[in-house]
């Protein structure tokens, strides 16, 4: 029986950071005498907190768009039209980085069809100085319904924020009719 395969670091790293927030950022908080609403008012200030939309294949400029909401709390959703809704958590590394994590319920990119399993992605997120875009860069690993791996691969991709405002293209408002 030949031995297995090194893990990936990024598996390592899911793995840390699995430990560290069942446990090690708690003890962590404890002893700098922070509470989580602390914690929670410093993330909410992070320049990544809010809306974007994903090209998740800057290679192929029409591959399609995912659409995101990075919450202040550090939590993160995500909606992609092939591969359905993303649930995940985010960590700020640095003035304008973050670590994020996103798990899928879905392994087909086919929007037409549902394959049971996990898709897992791990990367690192760059806003950029302006604030309006993001530049990722990490890996993929999406298991089956049995826990085997089906693939594990490089990611990149690159996002847009959303704003409060009509898209060029929009035209100008309609006037609101009066009674």
């Amino acid at each position: 029986m030949s031995a297995a395969p090194a893990r990936p670091t990024a598996v390592t790293r899911r793995t840390a950071l699995a430990g560290f927030a069942g446990g090690g950022l708690g003890l962590a908080a404890m002893s700098r005498g922070v509470s989580a609403q602390d914690a929670a008012s410093e993330t909410a200030m992070h320049p990544i907190v809010g809306a974007w939309g994903w090209n998740n294949n800057p290679d192929t400029p029409d591959a399609g768009t995912s659409f995101a909401i990075f919450h202040g709390d550090g939590t993160y959703i995500e909606f992609d039209p092939s591969i359905g809704v993303g649930v995940g958590a985010w960590r700020a590394t640095g003035e304008r980085t973050v670590d994020l994590i996103i798990t899928f319920q879905d392994n087909d990119l086919d929007a037409n069809t549902f394959a049971p399993g996990l898709g897992t992605f791990w990367m690192t997120v760059d806003v950029d100085a302006a604030g309006n875009g993001i530049t990722a860069a990490g890996e993929l690993q999406a298991l089956d319904s049995g826990g085997e791996v089906l693939v594990h691969l490089p990611y990149s991709g690159l996002g847009t924020r959303m704003v409060a405002e009509a898209p060029a293209w929009f035209g100008t408002p309609m006037a609101t009719p009066t009674a």
